[in-house]
């Protein structure tokens, strides 16, 4: 094969791995950014557990005052009931007692129903705080491997953009104009195989002496219909037949 053939071969190899790497560390960002929402998200869970816990403690709180302010008024109005001295007054104080009391009975049951409250989240506090755990310690160990990670992709990218640099630089300018302006129109598919009578990239049949051309490899040739430069990579030889 042309040797200049063979080097564009090798050029595209190291600038698709080149740009293989590149996609992986333009994406650390975003995969960092998922471990952080994890962690956010648990976060959030806990946060959002305490304050409702903190709202039944406060609810439950005033609750406990406002008992104790009706308690305060049913045992006044039973002392008022003893000192009423007719039949009217008897009807209205006990009409009082009876409101105060289903207004007792009421808040006594939202103060029972917030402690039970209380009570069932109190576990999924705790059950919050664990995952919120382990979800900082799994985004640590995670933030670790994506670090060893980026440093061995920054690494291999510096190598293959060294390999780019070395055969950009055995390559003719002539030939490597016509690469660089294919490589414009087909960013790292500007090299393509000859198969058969076909270019492999867009599989135009080609001209019976365009096929011997790129067969010799001696010449740089582009396809006709997408003007990409073509090479013959000819078959392995067979196999030798065994004993």
């Amino acid at each position: 094969m042309n040797a200049e053939l063979e080097v564009l071969r090798r050029l595209q190899a190291h600038e698709r791995e080149a740009a293989a790497v590149q996609a992986r560390l333009a994406a650390l960002p975003a995969r960092r950014a998922e471990l952080d929402a994890t962690v956010e998200a648990a976060r959030q869970r806990l946060a959002d557990i305490r304050a409702t816990v903190d709202d039944r403690q406060a609810k439950r709180r005033k609750g406990d005052g406002d008992v104790a302010a009706l308690q305060s008024r049913l045992k006044k109005y039973r002392e008022q009931l003893m000192t009423v001295s007719t039949a009217r007054e008897y009807e209205a104080m006990q009409h009082e007692i009876d409101t105060v009391g289903r207004q007792l009975a009421t808040l006594e049951d939202e103060v029972i129903g917030w402690l039970m409250e209380i009570d069932d989240l109190e576990p999924q506090v705790t059950a919050a705080g664990v995952a919120l755990e382990e979800a900082t310690q799994a985004r640590e160990l995670a933030a670790r491997a994506l670090a060893d990670e980026e440093r061995k992709d920054r690494l291999e990218l510096a190598a293959c953009q060294g390999h780019v640099d070395t055969e950009r630089a055995t390559l003719s300018p002539a030939t490597l104009a016509l690469y660089e302006r294919a490589s414009r129109r087909y960013p790292l598919s500007a090299v393509a195989e000859l198969k058969g009578d076909l270019c492999s990239a867009c599989n135009v049949r080609l001209r019976p002496m365009v096929v011997s051309d790129i067969r010799r490899q001696g010449t740089l040739v582009q396809c006709d219909s997408c003007a990409r430069l073509l090479v013959y990579v000819p078959p392995p030889p067979p196999a030798p037949p065994t004993t």
